[in-house]
This record gives structure tokens, C-alpha cells and sequence, in this order.
């Protein structure tokens, strides 16, 4: 092997047996719901395939259910998409001790010429739905329209070259916004190196985005509440609160957002970036999973699920909290987690 190969290498090398050396499971938090009163539940699509990956989901008030949902992994895996469900259907199934089936959303496969869902957003209406779609060898691009009870017609999409690195979107009233979660469409030392912050926010338009907020340390989830915006910085462990210096620090990275009961917001939390990233290549076989509720006005954060070493349920990235039911995904672990006290 080429001597500077090997110089270049083992610096790596070790910072990796540095990091695994150092890490370790943390510690429990005292929570709200306990693993006992958490089950996780299969998730088929109409012809009884299990769904793996559900990165992000949107649990409406009226019952709905929506799930993006494809596993990172293995991209070319037909099992992908937009699937809808209902609180009303997630019952019967954990009452009779049945597997959750659930159907693609109709409209969203002749809206998108490959669908591989990343993250979504619903207004407040219910009425319009945009999602993240990363094919697997096509360009990214955002695409929203109108949905009706659950048929999705396209009204617009977004496919710049700047949009590779889109991760999550969120509606202002009429406007939407994203997430850009680093600057580069291919590895760049500059979008890795510790205290990298090259991510960002843009209002998007079918012909433009313009730029709202720069030097975000890997912008991921996205949420409003009470008017104001917050956006995960994964890789500083807090929230950010868009057009202030105000930020709230987490116990973990966050992932994706929803709005909580209250004026809350849930973040899905890593609370091993390092360990997350191993787990997400298929090295290791779980990686924690926590789950918080915090209060953007005071500070507050609430620990609602804890899992330090993944064994219930494994790496989740979004939980969303309705109707009394805390329901996690995780873009690698398979099915849902269902919580309820």
C-alpha cells in the first residue's frame, strides 16, 4: 500500500478507536413512559411486506396517520414511500395483537418519477402536504400539493441543484420552508470536520430558494411553534430559534421535530453521533434511542422515552406525541413504537 495511503489512514484509524473506546452506553433518564408500557408494532404495506425505516411521520389530531418511510440501506428495495393510516386502525391492531397495515398514499407515485421519501410536512389545515424526496441515482427535490382526506395532487416541486442536500421541510402559512443539512452535494472535509456548521435554511419556490439562515451545524429537523422557528442542529446537540442568537441546548442530537401538546415541540435525540453513524451502516446492530418534549418559551425539557442501548427499539428519528400515544420511527429500525400511559 502506498506509504502516504498509510499516513493518511492511521490518524483516521485512530481517532475511530479513540471514539469507540470513549463511548459508551449513557446513562438512563428518568422518563415518562417506561419500556413497559411501550410495544412495538409491525408495520405491512397492502401486500402483507413489512416497512422498514419509517424516518418521519405526521400524526394529525383527526386521526390521521401518515409515514415516510424507506430504508437507507438497502435503497433499491421496492417497500418505499408516503403510506397513510389511522389512530382508529393502530388500535385495533394492538388490541388484537395484529400487524399495522397501512396503503400508499394515492397520487404520490405519479407525482414523483422515483419515490424515496425523506422528510415531510403537513399545514396546520391538513390540507397540504410537502415532503423530501432522494431518489437513490436521480436528482433531490421537494415536492408539495394539496391533499384531500388522503389523495395527494401535486401543486409544485423544487429541483435545483441546490436542493442535494435537502433533509426536512415545514410550512409558515402559505410559505415552505427547508433544511439544507450541509452544503455539499458529495463528502467535503469542510461539511465533517468538528465545529462544521455549512447547513442552512431557505424558503423554497418552484424557480428559487432564498436563503434565510447560514452557518447551522448540520440542519436537520425543522418545526414552528408559536410563530417562531426552530431548527435541530444535530451536531451541537440543541435547537436553534431562527432570526436570534437564542438556542436551547439538548441531551442529544436532534433529529427530526413535531409539534407537541401545549406549545411543545418533540425531538427524536442521538444521543451518540459517532455510535448513530456506525449503526446507520449496518456495524452495529442498535443505537440508542431518546426521545424529549421541550418547551421553547421556558427551557423546559421533559424526557419522554429513554432506550440508552437501543434494545426496545432502536435509533429512533422522529416521535410524535398525540392524542395520549407517543408513536417513535427510526430510519433503520423496522416498524413503530407505540407508548401509552
Amino acid at each position: 500500500m502506498n506509504r502516504m495511503i498509510i499516513a493518511l489512514l492511521v490518524p483516521v484509524l485512530m481517532i475511530i478507536l479513540t471514539a469507540i473506546a470513549l463511548s459508551g452506553p449513557p446513562e438512563p433518564m428518568e422518563t415518562v413512559f417506561a419500556p413497559e408500557q411501550c410495544e412495538r408494532v409491525a408495520v405491512l404495506d397492502r401486500r402483507l411486506r413489512p416497512i422498514e425505516g419509517i424516518e418521519d411521520i405526521i400524526a394529525l389530531n383527526d386521526g390521521r396517520l401518515f409515514f415516510s418511510a424507506h430504508n437507507r440501506r438497502f435503497a433499491e428495495l421496492p417497500v418505499r414511500g408516503i403510506y397513510y393510516s389511522s389512530l382508529d386502525d393502530l388500535d385495533l391492531a394492538q388490541a388484537e395483537g395484529e400487524d399495522l397495515r397501512v396503503m400508499a398514499v394515492p397520487g404520490i407515485s405519479r407525482a414523483v418519477q422515483s419515490v424515496y421519501p425523506h422528510g415531510m410536512a403537513m399545514d396546520r389545515s391538513g390540507e397540504r402536504l410537502a415532503f423530501v424526496n432522494r431518489p437513490f441515482e436521480e436528482p433531490v427535490e421537494i415536492v408539495w400539493g394539496t391533499i384531500n382526506g388522503i389523495n395527494f395532487v401535486p401543486a409544485g416541486r423544487w429541483a435545483a441543484p441546490e436542493a442535494c442536500r435537502a433533509n426536512d421541510v415545514e410550512w409558515r402559512g402559505a410559505e415552505l420552508l427547508a433544511t439544507r443539512d450541509r452544503a455539499s452535494c458529495e463528502f467535503s472535509v469542510s461539511d465533517v470536520m468538528p465545529g462544521a456548521a455549512t447547513g442552512s435554511l431557505v424558503s423554497v419556490g418552484p424557480t428559487r430558494a432564498a436563503e434565510l439562515e447560514t452557518g447551522l451545524a448540520f440542519a436537520n429537523g425543522l418545526s414552528l411553534i408559536g410563530g417562531r422557528v426552530l431548527v435541530a442542529e444535530t451536531r451541537q446537540d440543541r435547537l436553534r430559534i431562527l432570526g436570534t442568537e437564542e438556542v436551547i441546548e439538548l441531551p442529544g442530537g436532534p433529529d427530526n421535530l413535531s409539534r407537541g401538546p401545549f406549545g411543545t415541540v418533540i425531538a427524536a435525540l442521538h444521543t451518540d453521533l459517532f455510535d448513530y453513524w456506525m449503526y446507520s451502516l449496518g456495524y452495529v446492530d442498535t443505537a440508542a434511542s431518546r426521545v424529549v418534549a421541550i418547551n421553547p418559551e421556558t427551557g423546559r425539557i421533559d424526557v419522554l422515552y429513554d432506550d440508552p442501548l437501543g434494545k426496545q427499539y432502536s435509533g429512533a428519528s422522529v416521535g410524535v406525541f398525540v392524542q395520549g400515544r407517543l408513536i417513535l420511527g427510526s430510519a433503520f429500525d423496522s416498524g413503530i413504537l407505540v407508548c401509552r400511559r
